[in-house]
């Protein structure tokens, strides 16, 4: 697969991803239907009381209400009453000591299907590993992160709210309601950021003869416009047929 700037080869992956997160096709999906395919398959692992864990396995905690957890059992007390284990998360090198009586839940082992693999893996870096590879990933995923394939102008590191220029592109591609936007849609939103021009110019005539000090202010604002038509035009080619950010219905 070509992208057209090599930020893959500077570009750390703070979690390697797994072989398994390829076999399971991964990197060919959406991050929301990667979660979703790991609930399926969590949802299939037997349930186990406290008593049955395993020292050595990594288990999700299911309590019942509240968050699930993930964690790691250390030891276990020859009563099986008590267990220290280590919890995955942010401060997965911490180990503490749990009770039966306080964690009645269930624990389904991720170690036999290979689900422990990825704890600390995310999508993204699925993605990033996959492009590495030069694996075919679907245009859909692609546009959930758009600078691993394309090269993002510098100028678009700001938009109106600040965000950095990946983001920005990010946001512009989402889909809504199950529909991704098109060269249409950003087509209609050029128009839009051009009648404001012309609304706002229109305006500033009256408004700064009655108050000089506004000057400034509608300049921002139809330069903020401007900013606006360049980044949607040098957006508009990728999403068009032919670009890598095109959905297939486009193509």
């Amino acid at each position: 697969m070509k992208t057209e700037n090599d930020v893959l080869e500077t570009t750390s992956i703070d979690v390697p991803p797994p072989e398994i997160a390829f076999k399971w096709g991964y990197h060919r999906m959406t991050s929301p239907e990667m979660a979703a395919d790991l609930r399926k398959r969590i949802e299939k692992i037997p349930a186990l009381a406290f008593s049955e864990m395993q020292v050595g396995a990594t288990y999700l905690y299911r309590p019942g209400y509240g968050s699930d957890q993930g964690l790691v059992c250390l030891n276990m007390t020859p009563s099986k009453k008590q267990a220290d284990v280590r919890k995955l998360g942010k401060n997965d090198s911490v180990v503490i000591r749990i009770h039966a009586a306080s964690y009645r839940g269930k624990f389904q082992n991720l170690v036999p299907n290979g689900i422990s693999t990825l704890f600390g893996v995310t999508h993204e870096a699925v993605v990033k590993l996959a492009v590495r590879r030069k694996l075919d990933v679907p245009v859909p995923v692609r546009r959930e992160y758009p600078e691993l394939f394309i090269k993002i102008p510098e100028r678009f590191e700001r938009g109106l709210h600040g965000e950095t220029k990946a983001i920005r592109v990010r946001r512009a591609l989402e889909s809504h309601f199950g529909k991704s936007n098109s060269v249409t849609d950003f087509e209609a939103i050029i128009a839009s950021h051009h009648n404001s021009i012309r609304e706002q110019t229109e305006e500033s005539v009256r408004m700064i003869h009655l108050n000089p000090k506004l000057k400034n202010d509608y300049r921002t604002y139809i330069d903020d416009h401007k900013a606006s038509i360049d980044f949607y035009r040098w957006l508009i080619p990728h999403v068009s047929p032919g670009g890598v950010l095109c959905v297939e219905k486009e193509r």
